[in-house]
């Protein structure tokens, strides 16, 4: 019986660890702003893809990222050993040495450079930035070392020029009454 109990425990830790990691887009160096707001047309501009909640050593990442037709893609740097691609087609990268996943708890990839032709009002609202599955394996996944064991993560999209949320000023009283 206890073998069997630290079988499955083995089997389970590395899914525990494992919870949710991400590869995304986001609009600055430190992976915590995912939208772009007011964006200025025709103006050079930088994204950041960061793997983020990877609480691993990783060695590897394959994933494509889905530019809206109103972001001109200029180019892009990698942080990797090697890379095989690009991120508007689809893109392998190697890091050696392996990516710390928990200290700071993201990692720049890659920076990309981009253009958007026109403001908000021309380009529209909640123009996606869609980092989705390599084309050739149909996942968007990573490897841990040092046995360079594969594992899903999640896609994640980035917004440029959101929609606002609605509000409406209201009193106290007629907030609390909603709640009865």
């Amino acid at each position: 019986m206890r073998h069997a109990i630290a079988f499955l425990l083995v089997l389970l830790v590395p899914a525990a660890i494992l919870a949710d990691p991400a590869i995304g887009f986001f609009f600055d160096a430190e992976a915590s702003v995912n939208t772009l707001d007011d964006p200025l047309p025709m103006v050079a501009m930088d994204g950041y893809v960061f793997a983020v909640g990877f609480e691993c050593y990783v060695t590897a990442a394959e994933f494509k990222v889905t530019y809206p037709a109103a972001m001109i893609w200029t180019g892009e740097e990698f942080t990797a050993s090697l890379s095989m691609g690009q991120t508007t087609s689809g893109v392998s990268l190697s890091f050696w040495p392996p990516l710390n996943g928990w200290v700071p708890g993201y990692n720049l990839m890659a920076t990309v450079h981009f253009i958007l032709t026109g403001d908000c009002d021309a380009i529209g609202n909640d123009v996606p930035i869609v980092v989705g599955p390599h084309p050739d394996t149909g996942l968007v996944q990573a490897a841990m070392w040092p046995d360079n064991v594969l594992f899903d993560a999640v896609g994640l999209t980035a917004t440029i020029c959101p929609s606002s949320i609605g509000v409406e000023e209201e009193s106290w009283g007629a907030i609390k009454s909603m709640l009865k």
